[in-house]
């Protein structure tokens, strides 16, 4: 379990073309097994945040992220390399507009990931340093439209939900769509097992179509990781 705060950026053409930012606070909650050949991580956070752009005007942002890992261990010990999955939901809203101030975007994508391992002693005690680091380059995401909070698909009159569903669901290819995620952290191993961590999340997306959403942030977190 982490807490801690950070600096969000985020410009969403399909609503602004400037440029949002300030700081934001943050909590992960995760899980982590770890198998004689293959480590398993989930993780769920959420972030807040009230965003401005040059002129003053503000962004209520909001975003929800569940991620996971599957790593394999290679014949190098400290190195770990396999697959990532991130699930994004992010909901904006700028107050001062009359109307479609309020944006939500969704993102599954699946990539590569690989994560890097070196121990140390410290005081007695075992201080253990990770970076891992991920970079999502398949998936889908939904985007609302530009004249409207919902997808366009949505907006024909008598349109059947699931056909609009899958109709809005953009593919997330190379050239069109990306997010890449660099996470280092410490922890401090503890007698009883249990650790105290300090991290730094650095995040990237990027979704050109239909208007382009670009945001990225920069976290640092303190917490604990408990055994079970």
């Amino acid at each position: 379990m982490h807490f801690g705060g950070g600096k969000f950026a985020l410009r969403d053409k399909s609503v602004s073309p400037l440029l949002y930012q300030n700081a934001a606070l943050s909590f992960f909650l995760a899980y982590k097994h770890e198998g004689p050949k293959k480590s398993d991580f989930f993780q769920l956070n959420t972030n807040r945040a009230v965003l401005s752009n040059q002129y003053g005007n503000t962004m209520l942002y909001r975003d929800f992220c569940f991620k996971n890992y599957s790593l394999y261990k290679t014949g190098q010990a400290r190195l770990k390399w396999g697959w990532s999955n991130n699930n994004y939901l992010i909901f904006c809203e700028i107050p001062s507009y009359g109307n479609f101030n309020k944006r939500l975007s969704y993102v599954t994508s699946f990539g590569p990931a690989l994560c890097y391992v070196e121990c140390f002693n410290l005081f007695g005690k075992q201080l253990k340093a990770e970076l891992p680091l991920d970079l999502q380059v398949l998936g889908f995401y939904i985007r609302p439209s530009y004249v409207s909070d919902s997808p366009e698909a949505y907006l024909a009159p008598n349109g059947n939900r699931i056909s609009a569903f899958l109709a809005s669901a953009g593919a997330f290819l190379s050239n069109q769509a990306w997010n890449a995620a660099l996470n280092p952290g410490f922890s401090y191993i503890l007698s009883s097992g249990n650790a105290v961590v300090i991290q730094y999340h650095y995040e990237y997306l990027c979704i050109n179509r239909p208007e382009k959403l670009s945001k990225s942030s920069g976290i640092w977190t303190i917490g604990i990781k408990a055994m079970l």
